[in-house]
């Protein structure tokens, strides 16, 4: 059973009182059994976060929030993600903020590492792809050379 207390005092008449309790009530009334209806909107797996239910990375949500882009726009980007979906990732992102924001930065280290290792294993490759890529101005380029682990790209 529910239960809500609302001192008098924050309810300056009889008749707000009453409003409070039952707009309180209206919106648990499916609670009535004490149930908690939540849903997940990020789950933890090999070491990342992930959009649930999706292979949209909890990541790319947070760097386009972080770059301004509106929800709506976010969703417009990724064609698998519902608005409620973005909205319950930011919810998760807001409210944990400073473990992900550390998880970010690991990720970040991380990456800049294997760009550093990437050169120094394939600098000719790496070489062409510069000067392919300032000769097209901007143009998909395409890069091949072995690395022996799975390598996430990021254009910066």
């Amino acid at each position: 059973m529910w239960e809500l207390t609302v001192p008098r005092r924050h309810c300056h008449s009889t008749a707000l009182y009453r409003a409070t309790v039952r707009q309180w009530q209206d919106g648990h009334q499916h609670h009535r059994e004490g149930n908690v209806i939540a849903k997940d909107y990020v789950e933890q797996h090999d070491e990342a976060y992930w959009i649930a239910g999706t292979r949209v990375s909890l990541d790319s949500v947070v760097y386009a929030f972080l770059e301004g882009l509106s929800l709506e726009s976010i969703v417009d980007s990724f064609d698998t993600l519902t608005l409620e979906e973005v909205y319950g990732a930011l919810a998760f992102y807001l409210g944990h903020r400073d473990e992900i924001d550390a998880y970010l930065r690991r990720s970040e280290t991380q990456f800049d590492d294997l760009c550093r290792r990437t050169r120094e294993a394939s600098p000719l490759a790496i070489q062409e792809a510069e000067r392919s890529s300032s000769a097209h101005d901007g143009a998909v380029v395409k890069i091949r050379f072995q690395a022996s682990v799975p390598l996430m790209l990021r254009w910066r």
